[in-house]
């Protein structure tokens, strides 16, 4: 009995088409990955230590879409992440970190610059405060900082120290965490109108002033306020 059996030739060539097949490099050298990326095993494309693809971005042309974190990060200025701002539960409302996007972060403001030292606990605006775990977390070569709630453990967060500031690899939180922050090298002019230093690069109002009870700061003010304010 002869059969008549069409060629799967072509049937064939478009499945193979349709296959998306790894590729690595066969002899790689400095110049085979592009800016800011270099060669990792079996001849694959990584980027070069302090730098990473972003997340969703598909790299074209003759990168891998390497960015430098010191470049490409988003501010964080809330004042009330500050050590100083002191508040509880009856009088504002509870804040979280768990909508925040991962992604690299610097903290800007009268809030402060780094993280906090968390080791203290302190009333505050959530029901965990993470901050780093150590007093000398902070220095020139660091690229890992490890997070703590008081005396707990809370994993990590990467870290990298830019021209005059650092940035951090934030990612969400569970419910009632906050990121909370300090002043690095805290000065006269880093918390604003009628606020001062404080330990542990908190701001404070200066004597004489204070923050209202039930007012959430915002932008580069405490709201510090004084006696003849308060009588008016």
């Amino acid at each position: 009995m002869h059969c008549n059996v069409r060629p799967a030739t072509s049937l064939h060539f478009l499945a193979l088409k349709d296959i998306s097949v790894p590729l690595g490099h066969q002899r790689c050298t400095e110049s085979s990955c592009g800016e800011f990326a270099q060669c990792g095993t079996l001849g694959a494309c990584v980027c070069k230590p302090g730098y990473e693809m972003p997340k969703g971005l598909l790299p074209t042309g003759h990168t891998y879409g390497c960015r430098d974190p010191c470049e490409q990060y988003t501010n964080i200025s809330d004042p009330w992440r500050n050590r100083g701002f002191l508040s509880t539960p009856s009088q504002l409302q509870l804040k979280d970190d768990s909508d925040l996007q991962e992604g690299w972060y610097r903290f800007v403001g009268v809030g402060g610059d780094v993280l906090d030292f968390a080791l203290i606990p302190i009333s505050s605006l959530a029901e965990e405060r993470l901050g780093h775990c150590s007093p000398r977390s902070y220095s020139p070569t660091v690229n890992n900082i490890k997070l703590c709630a008081g005396q707990i453990s809370k994993g990590s967060v990467d870290v990298k120290v830019c021209l005059s500031y650092f940035v951090h690899k934030l990612r969400p939180t569970t419910s009632g965490q906050i990121y909370a922050t300090r002043h690095f090298r805290c000065t006269d002019s880093s918390c604003g109108e009628f606020a001062q230093c404080g330990i542990f690069g908190a701001c404070v109002c200066k004597p004489g002033y204070e923050m209202p009870k039930g007012l959430l700061p915002t932008g580069d003010t405490y709201r510090c306020t004084g006696e003849v304010e308060k009588n008016d």
